[in-house]
């Protein structure tokens, strides 16, 4: 059988809102503070892209983009975590100036979902793949200390979480025995501004 990939790439743009928990500790040397955090977040981060695969036959007219079936490749975000070091200045007794870099994490499901093809042998299909990506995340934000347990604080953070490549089925030619394997590349970055209330041990 001759074997040949497909590439595309899904670009996530999506603004949506996200919680979660986070937990960490902080050490002080005079003005100056440092220490470690941790945080998982559920999140609601989706596209999907209606794209007409290009027809392994040259008489398949069975998908268009405008007013026909099509085919849809898309893909969400279940949950992101990170493990971040924390380096900040003690401007007040009660406000904390910091940034922060560490570890990036996401968990990605990609789908693809095909219709038949007519002449070809490939049936109305969806595929579905569930992987890990990695990176790295770094931003900045400040904390205020509203008694002697609980702080307010915001935080910006930026996170690049790579690319990966996710196998979400095939295109079969009955007559020529190719086959068309479809790999939709993702390539992850997010930008959040969280709100975040602490309570200090």
């Amino acid at each position: 059988l001759n074997f040949t990939t497909t590439p595309f790439v899904t670009a996530f743009k999506s603004t949506r809102a996200l919680s979660g928990i986070q937990i960490g500790h902080l050490w002080t040397s005079g003005q100056i503070a440092f220490g470690i955090e941790a945080d998982l977040n559920s999140t609601s981060y989706r596209t999907g892209n209606f794209i007409p695969l290009p027809p392994p036959a040259p008489n398949v007219t069975a998908f268009a983009i405008n007013g026909s079936p099509t085919d849809l490749l898309g893909a969400k975000v279940n949950y992101t975590a990170s493990l971040r070091a924390r380096l900040g200045l003690i401007a007040t007794p009660d406000l904390l100036i910091y940034g922060t870099t560490g570890l990036a994490l996401a968990n990605v499901t990609a789908t693809g979902s095909y219709i038949g093809r007519i002449g070809i042998g490939s049936p109305a299909a969806t595929y579905q793949q569930t992987a890990l990506m990695s990176g790295w995340s770094a931003g900045f934000g400040a904390d205020y200390a509203l008694n002697r347990n609980w702080s307010l604080g915001g935080e910006y953070l930026y996170a690049n979480y790579g690319h990966k490549s996710f196998q979400l089925g095939s295109l079969t030619n009955n007559p020529s025995g190719r086959i068309w394997a479809i790999n939709n590349v993702i390539g992850l970055t997010a930008s959040s501004l969280t709100l975040k209330l602490n309570y200090r041990f």
